[in-house]
């Protein structure tokens, strides 16, 4: 890392901002402004594909204190569009950590920022929602800052599943149970779950068509969250569409593919409204979906096994 540290400034759409210093590489990033809440993890944070395109605050005050290890990361490396903390631990304490959280973020060209404070931040994104933004070492001046955030696209309308789901079919685990996954933004961890919880997983790109999923015959379906915005992911909500009247088999969703499946879903199931409601995917709702895999009978035209 640069032993010159860089003034840098956080400036939201809506003229809230504040100056700090920055961590990683140097530059200007641009974004959706949204928090996290985790009080560790933030490598998996860093590489969910589903933050791609945005700038994250962390709201935990001490971040890298572990520093990185590459394993425990969610995709082949950092997603975020910009990382925001209060204090970004220079020297980790872990033996299993292999470089420092300011050395993997300048070596990834993340820019990042320290000296904010996240839990007023946090808050003001909480009452406002999720708002433009920019981290920049290059425009420290308040009205430049802030009218480069306002300039910059919102997500609305924005398909970025392209840009991280896999391009190609492939297979993961060896598990009875076959799982065919949507990847629009797949973490890694989902994968691994499935394969501890017995599933061979084939991860299917985002284009993948409903005759490439039926001719896999799986157990179910799982369609992962992903960036950008839901509806504007036209190619996958006509495919769920089309599976959802024709293939009898359980069918699960995390995040914002919840939304994209409950888009395609509303007049699905031969007819029958799934509803227009979420919720979270909890261990037990991973048990539920298991046993329905297994026990299938009660979806229209699948042979039960037992």
């Amino acid at each position: 890392m640069s032993a010159v540290r860089l003034p840098a400034r956080l400036a939201l759409e809506d003229g809230w901002t504040a100056l700090g210093m920055a961590v990683g590489a140097a530059g200007t990033a641009t974004g959706e402004c949204v928090f996290n809440t985790c009080l560790s993890g933030y490598e998996e944070v860093l590489t969910d594909p589903s933050y791609t395109g945005q700038l994250v605050v962390m709201t935990y005050p001490l971040i890298g204190n572990y520093g990185i290890t590459i394993e425990d990361g969610e995709s082949d490396g950092p997603q975020v569009a910009g990382f925001v903390m209060r204090e970004c631990v220079q020297e980790p304490s872990s033996w299993r950590a292999v470089e420092t959280l300011p050395v993997h973020l300048e070596r990834n060209g993340v820019v990042a920022i320290e000296g904010i404070d996240t839990r007023a931040l946090t808050r003001h994104l909480r009452e406002r929602g999720a708002l433009r933004g920019i981290i920049s070492t290059e425009l420290l001046e308040v009205e430049p800052a802030v009218a480069r955030a306002a300039s910059i696209a919102t997500m609305e309308g924005q398909d970025l599943t392209g840009a991280v789901s896999c391009p190609t079919a492939t297979v993961e685990g060896d598990g009875e149970l076959l799982v065919a996954a949507f990847d629009l933004g797949l973490k890694q961890n989902i994968v691994r779950r499935l394969n501890d919880g017995g599933c061979r997983v084939v991860r299917l790109p985002v284009n993948a068509t409903p005759e490439a999923v039926l001719e896999l015959e799986p157990d179910g379906l799982f369609v992962s969250n992903g960036p950008g915005d839901p509806a504007a992911v036209g190619r996958a909500i006509a495919t769920l569409e089309s599976l959802a009247s024709r293939a009898p088999w359980p069918m699960a969703a995390r995040r914002t593919s919840s939304s994209l499946v409950t888009t395609a879903g509303i007049i699905l199931f031969r007819n029958c409204r799934l509803g227009g409601s979420t919720s979270r995917l909890t261990t037990t709702g991973l048990q539920w979906w298991k046993r329905a895999m297994e026990r299938s009978a009660w979806l229209p035209g699948r042979p039960s096994s037992r």
